[in-house]
C-alpha cells in the first residue's frame, strides 16, 4: 500500500509506501505532519464507515443530525426556541429523526429542500453556518439513500475529517488542483479524490481487504497526561461555524487529539495484545523501571515503581512516551490492521532512549505493525537503520526525506539506498557548532 497527495497544505507531491516501517526525515515546517494528518484523516473517515451495513437507519444518520443540531443550536438560543416552530423545522434532533426515517426517497428530497429553505429566511444564521448545515443534510441525504454505496458515504465523512484537522485550509495556496490516494501493490486505486476549495470531489473506493481498519496519530505523549480536560473536549467537526462562543464553553481539539485521547482511556486495559510479545512490554518496563496502570478507584493512569505510585503529572515526559506505547499495545489499539503515526518520538528522549524506543518500533513493525514515523534526529533514524538490521527486517523498512522547494511548498524524496542524504542535512547544524573557533 501507498499514499499519493498533491497540492495539500504545504506538501506539493509526495508518494510514500506504507508497506511496513516508514521513516520520514526533515526539517520542521516541511510537511511531515500535514503528511501524517492527512493519512490519519482518510484511514479514519474509512474506519467510520464500513461499519455502516450493520447498523440500522437511525443509527446512520445519527451522527450527522447531532452535529446539525449542534450548529443550529447558539443562532437559535439568540433568538429563542420558538424560533424552531415559526421556521417549520423540527426543534429537536431526535424529532428530526423521527419525522425524516418515515420518508419515502422523493418525500425526502422535498423535506431537505425546505428545510434549507427555512433556514435561508433566518438572518441570525450566519452565512457559513448555513453552508455547514446544507452540508449536513447532505450528508443525511446520502446515508439514507445510498447506504449500500461505500464511495457515497465516504465522501462526506473524509471531508468532515480533513476539515476537522486543517480547519478549511486543506488545499495548497494558489492550487487549481489538488489530490489524494491510497493505492494497492498491484497499483490499483483503492481510494481517491480530487479538493478543490477545501471541498471532496469525485471519491471513488474499492474494497480491500487489505485496507487499514484504523489509524492512531500520536503527536505529543503530554497529552497523555491531559485526560481530565480531553475528555470533555470536542473536536471541530463537532463544532462548525457557532460564531466563536462555542470556544469558551469546552476545548476544541483537533480530531486527532481527541481520537488518541478516546483510546488512551482503558476499556479492556487488561487485555493481552495478540500480535505483540510480552517480552516487548517487560523491555518497555525495564526501561522505565515500572508499569502503567488504571487506578480503577480514582478513575485514572498511573505509573508504578519501586518507590509507590505516580499521577502522571508527576511523571518524566520520556516515561510517558513509553507508556503511551504500552498502554495502546494492551488496548489493542494498534494491530496489523491498525496503524500508528507518531509525530517526532524523539521528543522528551534523552538519546539513550531514543535508541531504545527506536528498538520497540522495529520490534512492532516485525510484529506486522504498520507505523509511520516522522522525525528529524539523527541519533533515533540511526536506531531504527541498526535495529532494522538487528531483527532483519531492512527490507520492510523505508526511509523518506521532505525538501523546501523555492516555491515554499514541499516535496519528499526517497531516501532508502542514500541515509547519507538524511544524516548529511540533520548533522550539519551540530557539525557547524562543533567545528567552531
Amino acid at each position: 500500500m501507498k499514499v499519493e497527495l498533491s497540492n495539500i497544505n504545504r506538501i506539493k507531491k509526495a508518494s510514500i509506501k506504507l508497506d511496513g516501517l516508514t521513516v520520514i526525515a526533515g526539517e520542521n515546517d516541511s510537511g511531515k505532519s500535514t503528511l501524517s494528518k492527512m493519512i490519519f484523516s482518510n484511514i479514519k473517515a474509512h474506519a467510520n464507515i464500513i461499519d455502516y451495513e450493520k447498523m440500522g437507519k437511525t443509527e446512520k444518520i445519527w451522527p450527522a443530525v447531532r452535529l446539525l443540531y449542534k450548529r443550529l443550536g447558539l443562532p437559535l438560543r439568540r433568538m429563542g426556541y420558538h424560533s424552531l416552530d415559526e421556521l417549520k423545522i423540527p426543534r429537536t434532533a431526535e424529532d428530526f429523526i423521527e419525522k425524516i426515517s418515515l420518508l419515502s426517497n422523493g418525500e425526502l428530497d422535498g423535506f431537505i429542500y425546505n428545510f434549507l429553505d427555512e433556514i435561508k429566511k433566518e438572518e441570525q444564521i450566519k452565512i457559513r453556518t448555513r453552508s455547514l448545515i446544507e452540508q449536513d443534510l447532505r450528508s443525511i441525504e446520502i446515508c439514507l439513500k445510498h447506504s449500500d454505496n461505500p464511495a457515497a458515504l465516504l465522501q462526506p465523512e473524509v471531508l468532515r475529517l480533513i476539515e476537522s484537522e486543517f480547519i478549511n485550509n486543506i488545499t495548497s495556496v494558489n492550487t487549481v488542483r489538488s489530490s489524494f490516494a491510497f493505492i494497492d501493490d498491484d497499483d490499483n486505486s483503492v481510494m481517491s479524490y480530487e479538493l478543490k476549495s477545501n471541498s471532496v470531489f469525485n471519491l471513488e473506493y474499492i474494497d480491500s481487504f487489505n485496507f487499514f481498519k484504523d489509524a492512531t496519530y500520536v503527536e505529543s505523549p503530554l497529552h497523555f497526561q491531559l485526560q481530565d480536560v480531553l475528555k470533555k473536549s470536542q473536536s471541530y467537526m463537532d463544532y462548525g461555524d457557532q460564531g466563536g462562543l462555542m470556544f469558551f464553553r469546552s476545548l476544541m481539539v483537533p480530531m486527532h487529539v481527541k481520537d488518541f485521547s478516546d483510546k488512551i482511556i482503558p476499556s479492556v486495559y487488561d487485555s493481552a495484545n495478540l500480535f505483540v510479545d510480552n517480552a516487548l512490554i517487560q523491555k518497555i518496563h525495564n526501561t522505565t523501571k515500572g508499569a502503567f496502570t488504571y487506578n480503577r478507584e480514582k478513575r485514572r493512569i498511573v505509573f508504578k515503581n519501586q518507590l509507590g505510585e505516580f499521577t502522571l503529572n508527576n511523571v518524566a515526559s520520556g516515561i510517558k512516551s513509553f507508556g503511551v506505547l504500552e498502554i495502546l499495545l494492551s488496548n489493542e489499539v494498534i494491530s496489523p490492521e491498525k496503524m500508528l503515526l507518531w509525530d517526532e518520538p524523539e521528543n522528551h528522549l534523552h538519546p539513550q532512549w531514543q535508541v531504545y524506543f527506536a528498538d520497540v518500533l522495529v520490534q512492532l513493525a516485525k510484529a506486522g505493525i504498520p507505523i509511520v514515523v516522522c522525525s528529524h534526529s539523527p541519533y533515533f533514524i540511526q536506531a531504527i537503520r541498526h535495529f532494522s538490521s538487528v531483527h532483519s527486517i531492512e527490507n520492510s523498512v523505508d526511509y523518506y526525506m521532505s525538501r523546501i522547494e523555492d516555491d515554499g511548498l514541499c516535496t519528499f524524496d526517497e531516501v532508502t539506498t542514500d541515509l547519507n542524504r538524511i544524516f548529511s542535512k540533520l548533522a550539519s547544524p551540530m557539525n557547524e557548532i562543533m567545528n567552531y573557533g
